[in-house]
């Protein structure tokens, strides 16, 4: 009774913050929503902008408390360099539109989609996008460039874009960053046929020549695969030889009848085969005889001693 009325307690309280939970996240969405508006709002009219970055031709007046979000810019914030003191920082080794990106992840949470007219090079694009955001230490701008790099890989790709796509992530990351990387190499070797096919092009085998570290990762990655796929199969196997012998000896279990049934409670008696019986029945069995031997004598012995009275 005790135990009941608890548990009936308890999903009580799950349901009722299960509704509470349901209550609220409209009100978060509402909450995130709100927010994007605000600093996306801010961000295209420059109101209340403290902070100027340039790139190219292009100028951003943005907002040290957004900007801070990127270590990079917090660390110029604090300091006491020329940037600091004129609030102002030019960045001439990136690429302007891959920085709008940048800029507009910080202030959208997110970056917009790739023009359709330039899906093709889409890969490239987000790969550019990565590599910016490994630069101004923003995980979670890696992490959306990552995934939409994935989605548009699903999607497909041809072979010259492939081959471009790899050669930006290589030359972008670091061998111990393995986001885009490890996707390069599943689009490649995902299987011997398709890499074969796909070594019949020229331009991927010059690409690859160009990129020294990706063709020993390909033929690493390739054997790793290999190894795994025969482990795998070779766990098939015997699985499949252990289903094929519990066939047989439920077959064979059926075959000779019936199961002996044993009272609910009862132990079944225990077989025990015991090897030093059999020595044991053989002396007992030499026993016997001998004893019947001397029985026979001594029958024989009292009737000679009865025929000589």
């Amino acid at each position: 009774m005790v135990r009941s009325a608890a548990r009936a307690n308890k999903r009580k309280r799950a349901e009722e913050e299960a509704s509470t939970e349901i209550e609220i996240q409209p009100k978060r969405v509402a909450a995130h929503d709100e927010l994007v508006t605000s600093l996306r709002e801010i961000y295209a009219t420059g109101r209340f902008s403290d902070f100027t970055v340039t790139c190219g031709d292009k100028t951003y007046k943005v907002h040290k408390v957004v900007m801070a979000r990127s270590p990079f810019f917090d660390a110029i914030f604090r300091s006491n360099f020329k940037e600091a003191q004129e609030n102002l920082v030019d960045l001439p080794e990136d690429d302007p539109a891959i920085l709008d990106l940048l800029m507009e992840y910080l202030y959208n949470l997110d970056y917009p989609a790739c023009p359709e007219e330039l899906q093709d090079t889409e890969l490239v694009l987000h790969a550019k996008v990565y590599a910016l955001a490994e630069k101004y230490m923003l995980n979670g701008l890696k992490d959306i460039a990552r995934q939409k790099f994935l989605a548009r890989f699903d999607l497909g790709v041809s072979i010259p874009h492939l081959v471009e796509a790899m050669k930006e992530v290589y030359t972008t990351t670091v061998d111990t960053d393995r986001g885009l990387r490890d996707a390069i190499l599943e689009g490649f070797g995902h299987h011997q046929t398709h890499l074969n096919m796909l070594l019949d092009h020229n331009i991927v085998v010059e690409g690859m020549k160009e990129v020294k570290d990706f063709a020993h990762e390909l033929l690493m990655w390739r054997h790793k695969k290999c190894k795994e796929q025969k482990i795998a199969k070779d766990a098939q196997v015997r699985v499949r030889a252990r289903n094929r012998e519990a066939q047989r000896l439920n077959a064979q279990n059926r075959s000779s009848g019936p199961p002996h049934t044993v009272a609910r409670g009862v132990r079944p008696p225990r077989v025990v085969y015991q090897p030093h019986l059999d020595s044991m029945s053989d002396d007992s069995d030499s026993m016997l005889d001998s004893e019947s031997d001397s029985d026979i004598t001594s029958d024989s012995d009292s009737d000679s001693d009865s025929d000589s009275d």
